[in-house]
């Protein structure tokens, strides 16, 4: 995913020093990109609101999760 799609790092720390890092993200950072951050921010609210829910399972809180971070990121933008 490109860092306009999942809005770059997180927490941007340079990887100058670890070259097989820098080789695997070609931002040139590690870490979370801000996508993950935002979905993983979510998954707890998610499932304290739906902790009785028969439908809630990993894969269907997965997909909301990253749907709440594409909005975000949408939001970022205007």
């Amino acid at each position: 995913m490109s860092k306009e799609q999942d809005g770059g790092p997180a927490f941007p720390s340079p990887m100058q020093d670890d070259r097989d890092c820098h080789a695997r993200n070609e931002s040139g950072y590690g870490g979370l990109s801000i996508r993950d951050w935002f979905a993983g921010r979510a998954l707890p609210a998610l499932i304290n609101h739906n902790i009785t829910a028969s439908d809630l399972n990993a894969s269907n809180a997965a997909r909301h999760c990253y749907a709440y971070a594409d909005a975000m990121l949408k939001a970022r933008k205007q």
